[in-house]
């Protein structure tokens, strides 16, 4: 894998093999983490961390909030901005997995000029591409429940997430999708959702997802080598792909403006 037309080859080779369909979605990180939300990476979970974290996170983020329109919104919302929660990222779009995958080293000034000696936790581990055909999952993991690809927030039946996991508690509430993780489709009311063409899987428990499934269950991870970090963050560069179009903030825009002039 030294190129970003490598990891298509891998993709395109998997699909022809089978092992995935035409429809499916990435995320990019790094090795040694699992395929598990940020929320339930902490041992022990509290039962009610949903109710602590949604519930100040709604008082003091208001503001950011008024484009939702439901539970499920609000904590999309709150995901893509960094607040622990049940969902896992994932993206239609292999370029916005490929930069998390290799976001450490885009955000690096010295990245051309590594030695490859680990400064920071960031940079430990060789990037990590999964694609995951959710079809696939569900018809592993739920037979006879779901027959599709995504649930639909705001389409199809889906209990209320505030009812059932922060007033009610994972616990003690009335989720049936207790076998494994669910592919749900959330509108993207918010731009970084947008600009990152961003899906989510939700997770009851924190078992990690790649112990669930093998790969003819539609989840394929490549692997892609330390030495061709280099050529990949410089074909980001090439391509003009930084930081500002996955994020649309400013303070993306003045990082990614630092690093493009060399400014402390």
């Amino acid at each position: 894998m030294k190129t970003i037309s490598d990891v298509i080859g891998e993709i395109r080779s998997k699909t022809n093999a089978g092992l995935i369909g035409r429809e499916y979605y990435f995320r990019g990180q790094r090795e040694g983490e699992e395929l598990t939300p940020s929320l339930l990476r902490n041992d022990p979970v509290l039962d009610d961390i949903d109710n602590y974290l949604y519930c100040d996170a709604t008082v003091m983020g208001r503001s950011e909030l008024t484009l939702a329109n439901n539970s499920w919104e609000k904590l999309a919302t709150l995901q893509h901005h960094d607040v622990p929660t049940r969902l896992l990222d994932w993206s239609s779009s292999l370029v916005s997995a490929l930069f998390f995958a290799f976001n450490s080293c885009l955000r690096c000034s010295s990245i051309l000029t590594c030695s490859k000696t680990v400064t920071s936790k960031a940079c430990i581990g060789f990037p990590i591409i999964y694609v995951l055909d959710p079809s696939k999952m569900h018809d592993k993991l739920y037979p006879r429940i779901i027959n599709k690809m995504a649930i639909t927030v705001g389409v199809d039946e889906l209990l209320d997430y505030e009812k059932e996991f922060v007033v009610k508690h994972h616990s003690k509430n009335d989720w049936k999708y207790k076998n494994g993780p669910v592919f749900l489709e959330i509108p993207w009311f918010d731009t970084r959702m947008q600009a990152q063409k961003g899906y989510f899987t939700f997770h009851l428990d924190k078992t990690p997802l790649e112990t669930l499934l093998r790969e003819n269950d539609g989840l394929i991870k490549i692997s892609i080598p330390e030495d061709s970090i280099k050529s990949i963050c410089e074909e980001f560069t090439i391509l003009g792909i930084n930081e500002f179009d996955l994020f649309r903030e400013l303070p993306s825009l003045a990082h990614y403006l630092k690093l493009k002039y060399r400014l402390k």
